[in-house]
């Protein structure tokens, strides 16, 4: 039996499909198609995680070896060092995958059983049916993740507002301003300046 050549796949590794990419920085990526991004035929092992929402067909793939279908309305979840291999595509499919790393995970989650009893489930059952309901509860934990990382970027970096608007692809800083309000509580300069009291 001949050793199966396993590749490793980061947030890095996907700076150079530039042409699927909505957002990309070294902690998070948002991936709007599976065309020309890395190793999408090879076995590969997650250095991140990943969520990835199958839109409209479907994808057969191995998921720690087990095969697993991915319809359009479910969604798959995988954690570092998941191992992803066979993957197949319906002639029709879109999906959308969100990727990051671990160290921006350690920033914004406190560790505790909990989490890893959630992991251990993700884990476990890595692809979940996304009905109405549970719809708004990803799109929620997607929200959250932005607004962590939009909170991270106003906290932590040397941007400019706009330059973190732009990051973010807001049509303009104006209306970065009122997302950062609507979910924060406060413009981007004031919470910006109240963290750094």
């Amino acid at each position: 039996m001949e050793k199966e050549n396993i590749i490793t796949v980061d947030i890095e590794d996907f700076k150079d499909s530039q042409h699927v990419l909505d957002y990309i920085d070294d902690d998070f990526a948002i991936v709007n198609s599976l065309e020309g991004t890395p190793y999408s035929n090879d076995t590969i092992k997650l250095n991140c995680f990943l969520i990835a929402v199958c839109i409209e067909g479907c994808i057969q793939l191995d998921v720690n070896y087990r095969t697993y279908k991915l319809q359009a309305g479910e969604l798959l979840l995988g954690l570092p060092n998941t191992i992803i291999s066979h993957t197949m595509l319906s002639p029709k499919y879109k999906v959308r995958l969100a990727g990051f790393s671990t160290r921006f995970l350690q920033r914004i989650i406190k560790m505790e059983k909990e989490t890893w009893n959630t992991a251990i489930h993700i884990h476990n059952n890595p692809v979940k049916s996304v009905d109405n309901g549970e719809d708004q509860t990803v799109f929620g934990f997607y929200r959250d993740l932005i607004i962590a990382k939009i909170n991270d970027e106003l906290k932590r970096s040397e941007k400019s507002i706009k330059e973190i608007a732009e990051e973010f692809n807001f049509p303009n800083q104006s209306f970065f301003g009122k997302y950062v309000k609507a979910h924060l509580g406060t413009s981007p300069a004031n919470y910006r300046n109240r963290k750094e009291e």
